[in-house]
Formats: C-alpha cells, sequence, structure tokens
C-alpha cells in the first residue's frame, strides 16, 4: 500500500520510530495532523477514540497492525536516527551534509535553516 510521507511520519511517530516501542498519537480536529490520521483511520491503519482529560479532551488514535506492518516496511537504509531538535524521521538525501559544521548532529536540513548560528553574521 503506498502512503505519503505525512502519513508515514504519523505512523512511525506514534510508534516511536522503527523500534515501535509505543502506539499512540494524540491530536485534535483543526490540527494539521488530524486529517492525516483521519486518513490513515478510513485506510485501516489507526483506529481512533475519544481522548479525556490527560489529553485535554482531543483524540487518541493508535496504529492497527496492518499500520505496523507499513510503517515498518520502509527500507531502513533510507533512514537515520531522528533529526536532533524536531526528532523526525527524515530521508538520508534531506539531512545535513557531511561536511557540515554541525554534522556531529543528525539534523534535517529544514531545522538547520531555521536555527541561527555564528555563519549566520
Amino acid at each position: 500500500m503506498e502512503i505519503s510521507e505525512a502519513e508515514r511520519h504519523v505512523l512511525l511517530h506514534s510508534l516511536g520510530g522503527l523500534k515501535a516501542y509505543r502506539n499512540h498519537f494524540c491530536t485534535d480536529s483543526g490540527t494539521d495532523d488530524y486529517p492525516v490520521c483521519s486518513d490513515l483511520v478510513e485506510k485501516g491503519l489507526m483506529s481512533v477514540r475519544k481522548g479525556n482529560d490527560m489529553t485535554g479532551g482531543g483524540y487518541i488514535f493508535h496504529v492497527t497492525e496492518a499500520g505496523k506492518k507499513v510503517a515498518l516496511s520502509v527500507d531502513r537504509s533510507q533512514y537515520h536516527t531522528r533529526c536532533h531538535h524536531c526528532g523526525r524521521f527524515v530521508k538520508r538525501e534531506r539531512w545535513v551534509p557531511r561536511d557540515h559544521q554541525w554534522k556531529k548532529f543528525a539534523m534535517c536540513g529544514e531545522c538547520l535553516a531555521g536555527i541561527e548560528g555564528p555563519w549566520d553574521a
């Protein structure tokens, strides 16, 4: 089954990454993530239930067994650890170049572009 990068990001985030040590994603209608999660429910890759006081009344999404198979079927050689700044998984070609002065941190290009440093002077 083909899924978008946004859908894969939500599935992997829900599972805690490729190690799959958790299974939940809390969000509410009106957020950017809610339509993505709703689409995954329609595809049978997530289930949903109404949250409680702990979630601020938002919805709690859980990855189904089918969703786990799809999420964890990624080619692991194409992914690194999480971005040091935002925590998301990003394809290898979008990471900071090896010769960059911040190479000791795993950072996606978007986060690096938003961080001011001595090179901005």
